[in-house]
This record gives C-alpha cells, structure tokens and sequence, in this order.
C-alpha cells in the first residue's frame, strides 16, 4: 500500500535536530518505507542528516509519502508526531 499525504511542521523551532532524531526512531519502528519531501526533493526518514538537510522551518509544509503493508499504521503514527508539535511523548505513545 502507498500513501501520501502533505503534513505541517507546527513546532515553532521546526524540524529541530531532536525532532529529526524522534523521526528517525519513529520510523524504525515501521516496515514501510517512508520518505519526506520539501521543495528540494525526498529524503529517507531514516537518516537524521537528510532530515535536518530539508531545513523545515515552522510552518512548512512536507509531502511524506508511506509505502508498505504497514503503510496506514505509519501515516497515522507521523500525522501524530506532526500534530502534536513534535512532543516527545507523541513518539513513545504511538
């Protein structure tokens, strides 16, 4: 399955080297291959340095685009990191 969905970077730091690493250690827990995209183009979700490489600022908006049998499971696992800030306690609850 693949999905595709464009989600707003809502911490007024943005996409801050902490938040990257709680993407990288959201994403380890998904088979699915999962990628963001800016302006720039895709990286992997996976790799810390091209996360902070996309310099999503507050307010920036980034395509994530889930392929994989657990595709579903990790869009709503995002969309929640995404929505709630980056709050750290939104990656250990998910």
């Amino acid at each position: 399955m693949r999905i595709t969905e464009i989600m707003t970077v809502q911490n007024p730091l943005g996409l801050s080297m902490r938040a990257a690493a709680e993407l990288v250690q959201l994403s380890s827990r998904f088979q699915s291959r999962i990628s963001i995209r800016n302006k720039d183009g895709p990286v992997d979700s996976r790799s810390i340095l091209g996360l902070l490489g996309l310099g999503a600022a507050h307010g920036a908006e980034l395509e994530l685009t889930f392929d994989g049998n657990d595709a579903g499971e990790a869009r709503s696992a995002f969309k929640n990191y995404f929505t709630s800030g980056f709050l750290a306690s939104a990656v250990n609850t998910t």
